[in-house]
């Protein structure tokens, strides 16, 4: 089923756990909960997650941008309340 609509759109021939890593990968991006993408992937145990979801370098640096950002903004609300 999935072969007429993979040649139509140009997408090389691939296994079906390709599928699986690339939806975990893209997961582990939009959640920042890796137990949601335990539950999405019906996985038993966390480590899995290691095999299924791939770290992209630039995530890395726009996950240390966010919490930076937080921190900031938790650190000038408790310095307006001393």
């Amino acid at each position: 089923m999935l072969h007429p609509i993979r040649e139509h759109l140009g997408i090389a021939r691939r296994g079906f756990h390709a599928f699986r890593h690339g939806l975990g990968t893209e997961l582990m991006r939009v959640s920042t909960n890796p137990r949601v993408v335990q539950e999405q992937l019906g996985h038993a145990d966390l480590r899995m997650l290691q095999r299924y979801a791939h770290v992209i370098p630039n995530d890395q640096r726009t996950a240390v941008e966010r919490a930076t950002e937080i921190f900031l903004r938790r650190t000038r609300k408790v310095s307006r309340c001393k």
